[in-house]
């Protein structure tokens, strides 16, 4: 039961975790346009930090949706009942994670575009 619920947890998660991930091919256009234009390092910080807002807003919109998916209405996702419990259990994590990953993803964009990619390959390596 507990694999089925995670299933259906990761199913919901792994659709909404891909609506942000345009953002990071936005920071690895829009910084490497930046920095070559030379426009120096505050227009680059700025948006950097615009980027990373918008990210992290949709990551606290898309947990608000992900969380009442998985809480007020799991019986959309699934018809057992004994998974339920086990699925609402799981929602915290999985909302707190969608919270986070926009901005884990524009901040992986932003180490391409500045070709930081030591600290990428050590991430995957982990």
């Amino acid at each position: 039961l507990s694999c089925a619920a995670h299933q259906a947890v990761w199913a919901v998660w792994s659709v909404f975790t891909m609506v942000t991930y345009p953002l990071s091919q936005a920071a690895q256009v829009f910084l490497t346009e930046d920095l070559s234009l030379r426009r120096g390092r505050r227009s680059a910080q700025r948006l950097v930090r615009l980027i990373l807002g918008i990210a992290l807003t949709w990551g606290c919109a898309l947990a608000l949706i992900c969380g009442a998916l998985l809480t007020v209405v799991p019986s959309a996702l699934v018809r057992d009942a004994q998974l339920l419990p086990l699925m609402k259990a799981i929602a915290p994590h999985a909302c707190m994670s969608l919270v986070l990953a926009g901005s884990v993803q524009v901040l992986e964009g932003v180490m391409m575009a500045i070709g930081d990619t030591r600290c990428l390959a050590a991430a995957q390596l982990c």
